[in-house]
């Protein structure tokens, strides 16, 4: 036979290496006959009849995917579409090398929205299909609709593993690296080396701005160059010419960039409105204003980009210009239009604080909150346009807004700082006392509570307790360990996904914020609620950068108002030099810092606690002022004037033209006159009364009255009363309102009566 006829189709495709097509599986007569039944009801459109022939056929027969695709098609001219995609998935599986069948199913699944079934379906078709780069490009583009960008990525791989020229999908593959993986090196890599094959405008234009993207824009105009080198000047694409001067205004050539933008300004604007758009912000972002100003005035001209949004920005170039009264023009227009816009409130309301116009930005909160209630439900109103709304109205001793509203919001803030599980503070036993960390230590730490053996216990218990006990003491220091690693975690975390006040506000304004409410509470002798905002603070959170400003402003607090809190609260008084002790270990060179540590010690008036602590720092830092003035008083507090004397020397020598020095220098001397144990004392009083002439021609033209009154105490104190007594006139021919010179005058007045008494001139006293 094959001598006659020659080879089969059977033995060309052996040749051809392909395999043998299985042969189609024998139906019984009996289910042909009940198919053909099933296709005439069907043609009838019988096709309920035809429905229950083909249940019975798929009873019989369950793997035979002729019924299943006959009831698909039967669902779908009855409008089931989902019911025959079903019915098409399982004929698709007793078939599986249907590609056809897996197309028309993953064409079904998109119009159900089955996404994940249409890409399931291609991927089946694939199978048998491996060079079907049109349906690997369709379910890359499902692959998207699924956000699984890597997917995608390996899609557009493996087309161009094929298809190396196709700059579409090279194109498309970059741009998922970029913008939705994130992975600018492989974009820009990809982008590279289809640039080497293939010099495409839109590649390199995509490559381009990749790299604008990323800063590197000398790159980017090397690209720029490469790919207008063989273009005519006239032919160069507009986005081009504006990119190539966006790059050289970021490089710093504001020469070069604005002949680029010429070409630009000169066009219309409704041609070419986005680039006009990408000019004003290259403006603003170099630091010239004032250039963009006049883009957006070309954008604005422009019907469609005369918006709210263009208003703002044409408003923070104003602002940036210091033209407050054009900002506040534009953002008014702006907010004419949202009204419950929560930024473009707190900008025009920080516009009219710093135009003077308080009571201008207070109607533009009340605005804001007005239209938030307007609206069903009505939302929370942004915090920051409380808290700003609050502090503005303080400013106009309107203290109501700050303490009914900002006050509790900020309470409710700083309960938010809590340990897993728990809404509330943490325990103030559980914050370890760490100087570098905390201002003020709220809570001390507990003494080891050591059981002591009783003298009557025999021997052997008396060891066996002491096992117990030091078993105990290991059990709470692993304890201890263990809240301290927890305290670390909880510190910044918050029991909600909101960010909290001083994440929005930041450090500086934080602080800010407390620096307010302070003074609103202090003002409305809330003493007790400023302490404990202070309280809550200190446990909860940890400045980065402001802390010691923190530190400072607390401890400002506490020596204003502390005998309040010594008074009402029976606090140690070591709680005060706790407070301040971290700021003088950090600062010993700042006077605010020592002035602080002064008053309080003072306040506490336990001088010998503290005496230590200063003449240690003072051997770390001998050349601080504050220091060594503090020391000077420390000694001479003690009656021990020389060393006085040399702290205050010391000090002297650093800043010799401080009225301060030269009183302390000069009653030290005093004193030191008064001790019977001196040898040279009309040295010691001719030292004494230069520095009190030093001091007061110091002070002769600010505070004359105070100079005066200091050198006639100092001739009373040696009983040179004929010296003191025109001095003492002096201070009260002098005519003031000033309450501490009326003190001054009564003190003089008093002095002077004691000595026209001891002179036997009571009629003069």
């Amino acid at each position: 036979m094959k001598k006659l006829y020659g080879p089969s189709v059977q033995d060309i495709n052996a040749l051809a290496g392909k395999k043998k097509r299985r042969p189609r599986r024998k139906v019984h007569p009996e289910i042909e006959r009940l198919l053909g039944n099933a296709n005439m009801h069907y043609i009838s459109q019988e096709y309920d009849e035809a429905i229950n022939i083909l249940q019975e056929i798929i009873r019989k027969v369950p793997d035979l995917s002729d019924p299943y695709k006959t009831l698909a098609v039967i669902y779908e001219n009855m409008g089931n579409v989902k019911k025959s995609c079903e019915f098409h998935m399982m004929a698709a599986h007793m078939a599986p090398t249907d590609v056809a069948q897996w197309k028309r199913i993953a064409d079904m699944s998109q119009e159900l929205g089955l996404i994940k079934q249409a890409i399931y379906c291609m991927t089946k078709a694939l199978q048998h299909e491996p060079k079907n780069f049109e349906l690997v490009w369709e379910r890359a583009a499902l692959y998207m609709q699924t956000e699984e960008y890597q997917k995608v990525v390996e899609s557009y791989s493996y087309i161009l593993n094929f298809l190396p020229k196709d700059t579409e999908v090279a194109r498309e593959m970059a741009k998922v690296y970029l913008y939705n993986l994130g992975k600018m090196d492989e974009g820009i890599q990809v982008l590279e080396s289809v640039l080497e094959t293939n010099k495409d405008l839109n590649i390199s234009n995509l490559l381009v701005e990749s790299y604008m993207s990323i800063g590197k824009f000398e790159q980017a105009i090397d690209v720029l160059n490469s790919a207008s080198k063989d273009l005519p000047p006239n032919e160069c694409p507009m986005d081009f010419t504006v990119n190539y001067g966006i790059c050289k205004a970021y490089c710093g050539d504001l020469v070069a960039a604005e002949q680029q933008f010429d070409r630009l300004l000169n066009s219309s604007v409704a041609d070419y409105a986005d680039l006009f758009y990408q000019v004003a912000e290259t403006y603003i972002a170099v630091g010239v204003p004032e250039r963009a100003l006049v883009v957006y005035q070309n954008l604005l001209s422009y019907s469609p980009y005369d918006i709210p949004a263009i208003w703002i920005k044409y408003a923070q170039c104003f602002l940036q210009v210091q033209n407050l009264e054009s900002a506040a023009h534009h953002f008014t227009k702006a907010f004419d239009v949202s009204p419950d816009n929560p930024e473009l409130c707190l900008a025009l309301m920080d516009v009219y604080k710093n135009l003077e116009q308080p009571k201008h930005s207070v109607a533009i909160g009340n605005r804001y909150l007005t239209s938030l209630l307007q609206k069903d439900p009505a939302p929370e109103p942004d915090p920051r346009v409380i808290i700003l709304k609050g502090m503005i109205e303080a400013r106009l001793n309107d203290h109501k807004m700050m303490l009914e509203k900002v006050v509790p919001l900020f309470q409710q803030d700083l309960n938010r700082y809590a340990t897993l599980g728990s809404l509330s503070l943490p325990s103030p036993k559980k914050f370890p006392e760490d100087e570098n960390n905390m201002i003020i230590s709220f809570s001390r730490k507990k003494k080891n509570d050591k059981n002591k053996t009783d003298e009557n216990i025999g021997t052997q218990s008396a060891e066996k307790e002491t096992v117990d006990q030091d078993s105990m003491e290991v059990d709470k220091e692993k304890e201890k360990e263990k809240d301290k690693e927890k305290e670390k975690e909880v510190k910044h975390r918050v029991i909600s996904n909101e960010p909290t006040l001083l994440e929005i506000m930041g450090e500086e304004g934080y602080l800010f914020l407390i620096q307010e409410l302070f003074q609103s509470l202090v003002i409305n002798n809330r003493f007790r609620d400023a302490s404990k905002i202070l309280r809550q603070v200190s446990r909860c959170i940890n400045f980065k950068t402001k802390q010691s400003e923190f530190k400072l402003l607390a401890a400002d607090f506490l020596s204003h108002r502390g005998d309040f809190m010594m008074s009402k609260e029976k606090i140690n008084h070591s709680f005060f030099f706790d407070s301040v002790r971290v700021l003088c270990l950090n600062h010993p060179h700042d006077i605010r810092v020592f002035n602080l540590f002064n008053t309080i010690m003072l306040k506490a008036k336990n001088y010998v606690a503290h005496k230590a602590f200063i003449f240690r720092l003072l051997n770390k830092n001998p050349t601080s002022l504050p220091l060594q003035t503090l020391a000077g008083h420390l000694y001479h507090f003690a009656d021990n004037s020389r060393f006085a004397l040399y702290n205050y020397f010391m000090a002297y020598r650093i800043l010799p033209n401080h009225p301060l020095l030269s009183l302390c220098i000069g009653v030290c001397y005093l004193h030191l006159v008064s001790n019977r144990r001196v040898t040279e004392r009309h040295r010691s009083v001719m030292h004494a009364f230069s520095f009190l002439d030093q001091y007061f021609q110091l002070r002769k033209e600010t505070k004359e009255i105070e100079g005066l009154y200091n050198m006639a105490r100092g001739f009373h104190q040696l009983n040179i009363l004929f010296l003191a007594q025109p001095l003492y006139l002096s201070v009260l021919s002098h005519e003031t309102t000033d309450h501490d010179d009326l003190l001054l005058k009564r003190e003089a007045a008093f002095n002077l009566s004691l000595i026209y008494r001891a002179s036997g001139s009571p009629h003069l006293a």
